[in-house]
């Protein structure tokens, strides 16, 4: 079946969005991008991250944390990890929509990886048992090369493909900028808490320019971007 017109992004908060504390304004600013800003703020992908991650020690990157340190309990090796994961899946999804209008899309138990020790340690930052530690750049770059790959295709996109839509099981009918939004919302949303944890771990970064950084994805938080969330918890 194919399914076309237009799809408001914001469509997406129909599947509980707005139930994440502090994160609205995040999700605001980027429902509101044109299609063509939107395709570059996802091919921003990892410049939301603080890059002196690849600087921290193992110990640094299985750390859990309490959930009174504000800024969720996912140690960063299980955080990249997921959004490695995810990008997987999101990816899927959005070329999906575009051969596959009208299918069904499939959810996927998020922690049931993460308990299962797909990323090299467990949530409470025990090594895996064969003591191999999951690369943290290799999940990096697969969120960079995947959205590069994706965002590329997207910006050749005619205004048919475009309109196309799936049904999400649990979100309803989502079109590709619905799709694209939600992912993009999703990376920046676990990037605010991975650079938390960075911060807790080395102190404030400098920003990128004495003036000011024009980039509103940026992790060094020098842009005028009202996207930030407050800290809640980093699952999700």
């Amino acid at each position: 079946m194919t399914t076309t017109g237009t799809t408001d992004p914001r469509e997406a908060m129909a599947g509980g969005l707005s139930g994440h504390d502090g994160t609205t304004a995040l999700w605001d600013e980027l429902a509101g991008l044109g299609r063509a800003d939107l395709v570059r703020r996802y091919r921003a992908s990892v410049a939301c991250f603080d890059d002196r991650v690849f600087e921290l020690t193992d110990a640094q990157l299985d750390q859990a944390w309490a959930p009174e340190a504000g800024v969720g309990v996912w140690p960063i090796r299980v955080l990249l990890g997921h959004l490695a994961d995810a990008e997987l899946v999101w990816a899927q999804r959005i070329r999906r929509a575009a051969a596959e209008p009208g299918s069904v899309l499939s959810v996927w138990d998020e922690h049931a990886w993460i308990d299962a020790g797909m990323y090299g340690a467990d949530p409470s930052g025990a090594t895996s048992p064969n003591g191999v530690a999951a690369p943290v750049g290799a999940f990096v770059a697969a969120v960079y090369t995947l959205r590069q790959w994706v965002g590329e295709w997207l910006s050749g996109l005619n205004d048919d493909v475009w309109s196309r839509r799936v049904m999400h099981p649990e979100r309803g009918p989502l079109g590709m900028a619905g799709l694209v939004t939600l992912n993009t919302w999703h990376v920046e949303h676990h990037g605010w808490y991975l650079n938390a944890k960075i911060v807790k771990l080395l102190g404030e970064r400098e920003a990128c320019e004495p003036a000011g950084c024009a980039n509103p994805a940026c992790a060094c938080g020098a842009s005028s971007s009202g996207g930030t969330p407050e800290p809640r918890g980093d699952a999700g």
